[in-house]
């Protein structure tokens, strides 16, 4: 383990720590979407907008079955 800071970091380690912040930029990108997506759920519940909670429903299940994709990544 590298453990000076003067000493650079082995390429296999640095290529682990970019895929894991790119992992964590998708994650956090669609914890965002899935976040948006429930707000505007919740809204199309109260207006009873039978037609938008439907679209809604489908989006978040798309964007719950994304996230769980890249978890299992």
């Amino acid at each position: 383990m590298n453990t000076r800071p003067d000493t650079p970091a082995p390429q296999g380690l640095n290529t682990v720590a970019a895929n894991l912040l790119a992992t964590l930029g998708q994650e956090t990108e669609a914890l965002a979407r899935l976040h948006a997506c429930f707000d505007a759920h919740m809204a199309a519940l109260q207006s009873r907008d039978a037609e938008r909670l439907e679209a809604l429903t489908i989006e978040l299940n798309e964007t719950v079955h994304g996230l769980e994709t890249l978890r299992q990544a």
